[in-house]
């Protein structure tokens, strides 16, 4: 399997962003003729798509991270049994 790295994912995923809010843009221009209505749609669907994308995105570089941390604590703590459990291909293994 191909290694994919963060800065990749983070860059794509801006970029998908990207085209989710010049997509809205369009259809707010589209169904509406005044532009202070297309701009407060945009404006409230661009939100919404980077609150939400960002929560995904951020609930899973964050879920791994604590499981290495968790891991890494109790190897500190003596227990040299415990493995580094690595699922992706990316930085975070």
């Amino acid at each position: 399997m191909k290694r994919t790295s963060i800065n990749n994912k983070l860059i794509l995923s801006f970029l998908g962003l990207l085209l989710i809010v010049m997509l809205v843009v369009g259809i707010a221009n589209r169904v509406t003729n005044d532009f202070i209505t297309a701009q407060a749609i945009s404006v409230a669907l661009g939100l919404a798509a980077a609150i939400i994308l960002g929560g995904i995105f951020s609930k899973s570089i964050v879920r791994r991270l604590t499981s290495l941390s968790n891991v890494a604590k109790e190897i500190s703590r003596g227990d040299l049994s415990k493995e580094i459990p690595f699922l992706s291909q990316d930085e975070i293994r």
